[in-house]
């Protein structure tokens, strides 16, 4: 076997926790630790970060009884809330590829907390670096259509 994982495929035995450890703070992903390292760091070391909180978590839907039963709230975890100076407060998540459940808690986070902002944030060497999700999947897009009409020229 090697090394222990958990559900979410991440590895959980010392060695892979310590790959993830940065300041006395683990992070779930390697990813994780590079946005807080590369990109919240810089900005918070030159003042335009107040605070950062690790894995800020939000009540979707409040745990409710049925039957009996104790059905459990829905939460959304993100990866960090930062709190700018000029008082923007901002959670982001970094994401590889979002699954149907990120994407169902995405809209109701939206819609129980409006006056919030979620960004999902994505690291592509070809862009430039860290990115929002949703203009990465534009600039992937655009690129394969690009691809697939060279593609037609070639043909022609």
């Amino acid at each position: 076997m090697g090394f222990k994982k958990s559900k979410f495929k991440i590895d959980r035995s010392k060695k892979g926790k310590e790959k993830r450890t940065f300041e006395g703070k683990e992070f779930d992903s390697l990813m994780e630790l590079q946005f807080y390292r590369d990109f919240l760091l810089p900005l918070k070391n030159k003042g335009e970060i107040k605070n950062i909180i690790l894995q800020p978590e939000y009540i979707l839907q409040k745990k409710f009884y049925k039957y009996g039963k104790c059905v459990l709230p829905i939460k959304y975890v993100g990866d960090y809330e930062v709190e700018f100076s000029d008082g923007k407060t901002i959670t982001y998540d970094v994401k590889g590829m979002p699954t149907v459940e990120a994407k169902i808690k995405r809209k109701m986070f939206d819609f129980q907390f409006p006056e919030k902002t979620l960004i999902w944030i994505a690291l592509s060497i070809i862009d430039g670096g860290w990115i929002e999700y949703g203009e990465l999947c534009k600039l992937r897009a655009k690129r394969k259509k690009e691809k697939r009409n060279n593609a037609e020229k070639k043909c022609l």
